[in-house]
């Protein structure tokens, strides 16, 4: 018996951490916004499977308000990529378009605004880089572009974008 024990120590050593995790999972995931955001898009999933799109729906808005509020921006395209299965499923024929272009098109915004972010974190990271670049060849196409992230906060499009300007 101590031999099958010490031959499958790795499988009690999983098995014991993932209780761990499953165990802390109440007390550090309950503080965290984009956690409360992930339950609300399995408790959308949950009602959309029942096909109680009308539930479905509503989850989905506080979601979406949520992750906005609070700029979860990866939780957002996940409700949105929801928003869009949702509106396919229980739109009528002659509304479908339009409602579906609209969540597209949030989609979108989104995906720009993770790009200006991105370019805000990818500058902070290699902010004195940019500086000796800056100095010997100003006129490198990349170096104009990272500059020009610079010139105004207004071009930052998140409040994380602007805390990496400033």
């Amino acid at each position: 018996a101590d031999k099958t024990f010490v031959r499958q120590l790795h499988v009690t050593k999983n098995y014991l951490w993932r209780q761990i995790m499953k165990c802390l999972r109440p007390r550090y995931g309950a503080a965290s916004r984009q956690h409360e955001i992930r339950e609300l898009v399995f408790e959308a999933e949950i009602l959309y499977d029942r096909e109680l799109f009308g539930q479905c729906r509503k989850v989905l808005e506080r979601a979406e308000n949520l992750a906005r509020e609070f700029e979860c921006f990866a939780e957002l395209l996940s409700v949105l990529s929801w928003k869009r299965k949702l509106t396919i499923q229980t739109s009528t024929v002659g509304d479908h378009r339009h409602v579906l272009l609209e969540v597209i098109e949030q989609e979108r915004e989104l995906i720009n605004t993770l790009l200006n972010l991105n370019q805000y974190n990818r500058l902070s990271a290699g902010i004195y880089d940019l500086i000796d670049k800056a100095g010997a060849a100003p006129e490198d196409p990349e170096v104009k572009q990272q500059l020009a992230l610079l010139e105004n906060a207004e071009v930052a499009k998140s409040i994380n974008a602007r805390i990496l300007y400033y």
